[in-house]
């Protein structure tokens, strides 16, 4: 493959994500949206930690397997089952 051409491709690609940042950021800060400045904020909690929702969920899944488990011990300990 020519470098010519996958350079090319490489500058196209770099320019067209720029350009659709920068139409994104001016149409943000353009609009007249007053919860803008909270948009932006969102944002940058997803960027921060993107799985957060996830974890929440791993997080409360864990705790009812903890407490299964808690539970099957102590009827375990009790002698029924």
């Amino acid at each position: 493959m020519d470098t010519d051409n996958v350079l090319l491709i490489v500058c196209g690609v770099l320019t067209f994500v720029v350009l659709l940042n920068a139409g994104l950021v001016f149409s943000l800060l353009r609009g007249r949206n007053k919860d803008r400045f909270r948009v932006i904020g969102k944002v940058i909690e997803v960027v921060q930690n993107p799985w957060q929702e996830q974890d929440e969920q791993f997080g409360e899944l864990r705790r009812r397997i903890v407490e299964l488990e808690e539970k099957e011990l102590e009827d375990h300990a009790d002698g029924s089952r």
